[in-house]
């Protein structure tokens, strides 16, 4: 399982709305980003920066606003994640399922969805020389039809052509 995630330190929790950061995080404004609860699991002291290594624990709620001076979240709140399903077959191999989901968002969700397929598909694929993928998919939207992809991709490079495909498919949808 992929995670991307941020940690940050609680400033103010009021009712159900809490403050945190007290800085921007992406400086996106409104939007809706899962919030959970973390843990601390590693301290790297340094000079310049000090860091903090970390694991989400449990989800709580939604990151609503993310502003200069922090963002804002909303407990028990949900946001909402578009589903994605891959499943790999190749030669003498398996299939292999993959399921994640991301955030809703103009610009990372192309950019999220791109990079967990490169990540698979690296993982997945040998790790040098010529290869050929032969990619098909069903992108499915609700409230249209399905968009039916197939492409075939070959050369060193073919699983980030690949990648790039889908982030650009999905940024023209999401935009």
């Amino acid at each position: 399982m992929l995670f991307r995630s941020a940690m940050g330190t609680l400033t103010e929790k009021v009712g159900d709305r809490l403050l945190a950061f007290g800085h921007p995080f992406l400086n996106f404004g409104d939007t809706a980003m899962p919030l959970s609860l973390g843990r601390v699991e590693a301290l790297i002291p340094s000079a310049y920066s000090s860091l903090r290594l970390g694991s989400l624990t449990e989800p709580i709620g939604a990151v609503v606003r993310d502003g200069e001076w922090g963002i804002v979240g909303r407990l028990g709140a949900k946001a909402p994640m578009i589903p994605v399903h891959l499943a790999l077959e190749a030669e003498g191999r398996k299939t292999t399922d993959f399921s994640f989901e991301v955030i809703v968002h103009p610009f990372l969700s192309p950019f999220l969805i791109s990079y967990a397929i490169d990540n698979i598909l690296s993982s997945y694929m040998k790790k040098g020389g010529e290869q050929t993928l032969d990619l098909r998919g069903v992108l499915s939207l609700d409230g249209f039809p399905d968009i039916h992809i197939h492409d075939l991709y070959a050369g060193p490079s073919a699983s980030v052509q690949a990648a790039q495909n889908m982030y650009a498919i999905v940024n023209f949808l999401e935009n």
